[in-house]
């Protein structure tokens, strides 16, 4: 598994920056997806600090429709993704708005790929595998309905 690091390259707020916390404070994943057809780790960066005003992009991976694995953030930070579980969660957004499209086979096996090395790494439970929508103060349907969360959590 390719993971590429590009995490100095994308927007950051000139003044906001995230907290960090140790990583034996990491319980979760969160799944997300883009609610966009296209889109870039860049485009999302930007959207997240010129439009939402936050410290950097909320997420700390993506995964391009073409499973390309781009870290976004350090583990460490403590960025926003999902309320309530920003400070021991992990945020993976695939590209796609999967409310209308599923995602490729290759964005899929990457996003299983990149799960599994991070629950050895962080000894996260699968039950622990979380959607955006499965967070209890989500209010949208990310990452998509079309997307088998019981399906994901089962395959890995």
């Amino acid at each position: 598994m390719n993971i590429k690091n590009i995490i100095d390259t994308l927007t950051k707020h000139k003044a906001k920056t995230y907290k960090t916390r140790s990583t034996d404070k990491i319980k979760y994943i969160i799944v997300h997806h883009s609610a966009t057809v296209q889109g870039s780790a860049e485009s999302f960066a930007n959207y997240h600090v010129k439009n939402n005003g936050w410290p950097g992009i909320g997420y700390h991976f993506v995964i391009t429709k073409k499973g390309e694995i781009y870290q976004t953030n350090h583990i460490k930070t403590i960025s926003y993704h999902a309320t309530g579980y920003n400070t021991n969660g992990i945020g993976i957004c695939m590209v796609g708005n999967f409310d209308i499209e599923n995602p490729s086979k290759e964005q899929y096996s990457a996003l299983v790929g990149l799960i599994n090395y991070l629950k050895d790494q962080y000894d996260i439970e699968v039950k622990n595998v979380l959607g955006h929508r499965e967070t209890p103060n989500a209010h949208k349907s990310c990452p998509g309905t079309k997307f088998d969360m019981d399906k994901l959590r089962g395959e890995l």
